[in-house]
């Protein structure tokens, strides 16, 4: 019995510094993203509805098809933003869900296809085109068209 539980005795103790080393790799992990996110928002504005409403219209607009979701929901201000300038895709690694709206003439630069620092959503202001699978029209956006007619 002895030897039982002097290997059981080593599996906990190899579990228990496996968990401490984890713990450790998260918390550096999470460090560095807060670093990046910080760094990352220097090149960012908080998005206003305004904002998000002009390149949905021009998104609409040029596309035939068009991959638009519509919300009852008001536009989440806190999740949307406008690129004040070109940044490094290294900076959006392990970023959370939140979009970005590019003007005409701002990029992400050193982007890799296979990376995964990249937003759910980047809306181009240059040709009306998004890289993601839908968007979205919510409750509160309002067109320049619908706000004379009320």
């Amino acid at each position: 019995m002895n030897e039982l539980q002097s290997k059981i005795d080593a599996l906990r103790l190899d579990y228990k510094k496996r968990r401490e080393g984890e713990k450790e790799d998260l918390k550096g992990f999470c460090e560095q993203r807060e670093k990046l996110r910080k760094e990352l928002m220097q090149h960012l504005r908080p998005a206003t509805r305004n904002d998000y409403a002009e390149w949905l219209k021009g998104y609409i607009l040029t596309n035939k098809s068009p991959r638009v979701d519509v919300i009852e929901d008001k536009f989440p201000e806190d999740r949307y933003y406008v690129a004040l300038d070109s940044f490094d895709s290294a900076l959006l690694e392990g970023s959370e869900d939140f979009y970005i709206i590019l003007p005409v003439g701002v990029k992400i630069k050193s982007y890799v296809r296979s990376s995964s620092c990249w937003p759910d959503k980047v809306f181009y202001m240059d040709k009306f085109e998004m890289k993601a699978y839908t968007t979205y029209l919510y409750d509160d956006i309002k067109f320049d068209d619908e706000e004379a007619k009320q």
